[in-house]
This record gives C-alpha cells, sequence and structure tokens, in this order.
C-alpha cells in the first residue's frame, strides 16, 4: 500500500488558525472567540489575501421577480441554458439580519407528508422554508445561531430526519442538532426554533458531510480546546443516536481540511469494496483515507497537481468509478478560466488525475455535488453550472446548463454569486444560494447530452 504521508502543512501560504491569549481576560470563553475572529482565515487564500473581485450590484435583479422560463438564452435579465428561474427570497426575507450573509444550505422531504424543505444556512441562522408551492416558498422558521451572530460560514447536512448544523469562526458554536419533524408542528410561519441537541465536543467548524449508509459525521477543520485533538482536520463523530453525537475519532493527515466525502466504497477495486473510505480537500491537497476503523483511520495517498491553490470540495460519481474536485483559487492566483479535475478512483491506492476540464468562463468554482449523470457546480459569478458526466470515462465534461446569478460579469472572486447548490430533490426543484443576495430555486430542462461547449454568453440583457 503506498503511503504518500507528509506534515501538516505549516507554509506561510496557507494561513494558520492562532489563538491570541490577553494578558487580562474577563472570560477565557470570550477571549477565544475574539482570537479565532481576529484571525486570517483560509477562504481567504494564500497569506490571507483576499481575491480582488468586482463589486457587487447595489440592486439585486432577482428581487421582485416572477417565475421566468429560460428563453433565447435569458430568464428575465439572467443569463441561462436549460434552467428556468422560479423564484427567490433575500436574505431578510430569509430572517437574516442586517449585514448577514448567506451560506451553505442543504435540503430535506419529509417522509410522511412528502413537503420539500430548502435547509437554509446564514451567517446567524438556520432557516427552514417550505418549497412545496415553489413559486411562493415559505419560511417555516428560523433556528438562531448558538451563540452571537459573527460565522463568517454555516454549514448543514441531514441524517434520519435531524439536521447536524455547524459554524465557522465562533468559537463557542459546537454542533446543533434539530429535529426535523417538529416543521410539522408549525401552524403560524414564522417560528423561532431552539436546537434539540448540541454536540460541544469542538468549538466551531468549517464543514459537516453525514454518511448517511454509516451513521458517522465528519467535521472539517475544527478547533478544540486545547489540548486540541482534530484542530485543522477531520472530527469523526458518532451520530447514530442523533440526540447524543459521541466523538469517535480524527483524520489529521494533510493540511486544513475544507471538505469531505465518505462512502462505503462500491466501485470496481475488490480490494476496498465495503470499506469507508474518504476523500478530504484540504487546501494543499486531497486526503484519500481509510475510515472504516475510527479510532485507528489509515491514510492511502496525497494527491496534488500543478498550481494546486486552495483544493476545496471533492464528490463521487454514483458508481465510486470516478470523483470530480474543485479548487477555488486556481482561477484568482494563476489566471486560469474554470478548472474541475478528473480523477479515476477505480484503484484506490493507484488514483490518477484523468483530465481537467476548462470552462467557458474566468468564474472561480466553489463547491461541486454529483447527481446521478450531473454534476452541478456553483460557480461564483458564473452562478449555477451543471456539467454532464456522461462522457467522464474519456476524462471528459460537457456543460449541459447554466444559470448565472451575476449577470454583471463572469470576473473571478469570491464576493456574490453561486455558494452552495441542492440538487436532490424529487421535484427537479434545484436550490442555489448566493452569499450577499439570498436563495435561487431554480428548475433544469436538462435533455440530451450534449458533444460541445456552448457559446459563451453576452452578459447584458437584450
Amino acid at each position: 500500500m503506498r503511503k504518500a504521508i507528509k506534515p501538516i502543512i505549516t507554509s506561510v501560504t496557507r494561513p494558520a488558525l492562532v489563538l491570541l491569549v490577553p494578558l487580562i481576560a474577563i472570560g477565557a470563553a470570550l477571549a477565544l472567540t475574539a482570537a479565532i475572529q481576529a484571525a486570517p482565515h483560509p477562504e481567504a487564500g494564500p497569506a490571507g489575501l483576499s481575491p480582488t473581485v468586482s463589486p457587487t450590484p447595489t440592486q439585486h435583479p432577482a428581487q421582485g421577480l416572477g417565475p421566468a422560463p429560460c428563453e433565447n438564452g435569458f430568464a428575465g435579465p439572467f443569463p441561462c441554458d436549460d434552467v428556468d428561474f422560479i423564484s427567490f427570497l433575500s436574505n431578510m426575507e430569509l430572517g437574516a439580519g442586517p449585514g448577514e450573509e448567506a451560506a451553505n444550505l442543504w435540503g430535506w422531504t419529509d417522509p410522511l407528508t412528502g413537503v420539500e424543505y430548502v435547509i437554509f444556512g446564514a451567517t446567524d441562522l438556520t432557516a427552514f422554508v417550505d418549497i412545496s408551492d415553489p413559486e411562493n416558498p415559505v419560511v417555516i422558521g428560523t433556528l438562531p445561531t448558538e451563540t452571537i451572530p459573527s460565522e463568517k460560514y454555516r454549514d448543514m447536512k441531514v441524517y434520519q430526519d435531524h439536521a447536524f448544523i455547524v459554524a465557522d469562526q465562533n468559537s463557542l458554536h459546537g454542533m446543533q442538532v434539530f429535529d426535523l419533524t417538529r416543521l410539522r408542528d408549525v401552524i403560524t410561519p414564522t417560528a423561532t426554533f431552539t436546537a434539540t441537541a448540541v454536540y460541544t465536543g469542538f468549538l466551531d467548524s468549517h464543514n459537516v458531510y453525514i454518511n448517511e449508509d454509516s451513521g458517522y459525521a465528519y467535521v472539517a477543520r475544527t478547533t478544540t480546546p486545547l489540548p486540541a485533538p482534530c484542530s485543522g482536520a477531520i472530527a469523526m463523530v458518532n451520530i447514530q443516536d442523533p440526540h447524543n453525537p459521541t466523538h469517535a475519532g480524527c483524520l489529521d493527515y494533510g493540511g486544513l481540511a475544507s471538505d469531505s466525502i465518505c462512502v462505503i466504497y462500491h466501485g470496481p477495486d475488490p480490494d476496498y469494496q465495503g470499506r469507508e473510505l474518504c476523500l478530504v480537500a484540504s487546501d494543499d491537497d486531497i486526503i484519500v483515507a481509510d475510515v472504516t476503523d475510527k479510532s485507528n483511520p489509515s491514510l492511502i495517498d496525497q494527491l496534488v497537481y500543478a498550481d494546486i491553490s486552495r483544493a476545496h470540495n471533492v464528490w463521487v460519481t454514483e458508481d465510486h468509478r470516478f470523483f470530480v474536485s474543485a479548487d477555488m483559487n486556481d482561477e484568482v492566483f494563476h489566471g486560469f478560466n474554470t478548472r474541475i479535475f478528473i480523477w479515476d478512483f477505480s484503484d484506490v491506492e493507484n488514483i490518477t488525475l484523468v483530465n481537467i476540464y476548462n470552462g467557458p468562463t474566468a468564474a472561480s468554482d466553489h463547491n461541486i455535488w454529483v447527481n446521478g449523470k450531473q454534476a452541478y457546480i456553483g460557480n461564483f459569478r458564473a452562478g449555477l453550472r451543471i456539467l454532464d458526466l456522461f462522457d467522464i470515462s474519456n476524462g471528459k465534461l460537457h456543460q449541459s446548463g447554466f444559470f448565472d446569478t451575476v449577470p454583471s460579469d463572469d470576473n473571478t472572486g469570491h464576493s456574490a454569486g453561486a455558494w452552495a447548490v441542492y440538487p436532490y430533490f424529487d421535484s427537479g426543484v434545484v436550490a442555489v444560494t448566493e452569499k450577499p443576495a439570498g436563495l435561487y430555486l431554480l428548475r433544469p430542462n436538462l435533455t440530451t447530452p450534449r458533444l460541445w461547449f456552448p457559446i459563451i454568453q453576452a452578459n447584458q440583457a437584450p
């Protein structure tokens, strides 16, 4: 077995999380919170530098726009291709306070009623949105942050009808657990909820992934009290009893973990079939590890590629033969168009980079999700981008649709645009968050696979 182990990166090109201890502290917890908030954050890129970005439009074009089909390359003022606009809710309409922004999102379908809900994360709360009538979404209620509204990012996933919610850059948040079946009992929206439970085995974290097949949460870049197990890496938490999560172990190889996906492998490699494997985007590399034994995870490989700037997100194809990854800063610091990396996962100990997809715009990619034969990208200022995977065995991806949430430009940078995407509702509705704006509900109308690049659209309405 190949073991390419290297120490956790501490180079000045990767900002470290620094805890400043004041000489006189009124309260240790408040001092720790202030210190973490003051530290440079890896989301800013190398050396804590914020990428140069274009200004965000002062009036958002989705505000007040009704349903708009994608016709002749536009849905209202938005450039598009085979993706219709359904509706939009601003951050304020979703309950966020002044100056607060959207972050990640997820979805839940009530198994009893069939109602679909968007679980929307903002920097100060989580909102639960009934989209059974997607043209008229209803905010059923909100769950305020566990501490104070100062998080930069919020992420959530679902297991056994419970949402598990983490927040970044606030040292006292932990992981909120919310019983989603409580949404059935709301008679008059908008309700204000309290958490069903709170896990305090870590303080803050950047991201959470849940393997529903094993009942474990994998929490990226956690901060824990000193001595600090799992700091900067993946904390593995047993959530099989959703109301009583317990610490299971740490996966602490590589750089600062940004995101992960963990699966019970059923791909072609017989040596790993039935094993629980994690792929972790950790800024400087992509970690591949066997986490079947949570108390003793084993590193399989550390993958790198030319001009790696911030490996941020990974997702596997449904047959586990391939996975795709996104780097959110290579466009910013190296001048590429959007790049998506295609990896052959059929031989777990000999993973190879098959090819690199180069998109039609210079926009920075953030996250990528796979559903069936499509990959959905939160492509910041280029909006939602949808790629066909039908030709992935030949190392090719093809854009099959898009909805540009920032009509003004497709520049690099992270100031605006599609942040997160949830493409798993049975209704076909795709939910998208835009950091300074709010929540989009869209409907792709994908037809036959395309063997060509679409014509790069003009960024002006007709």
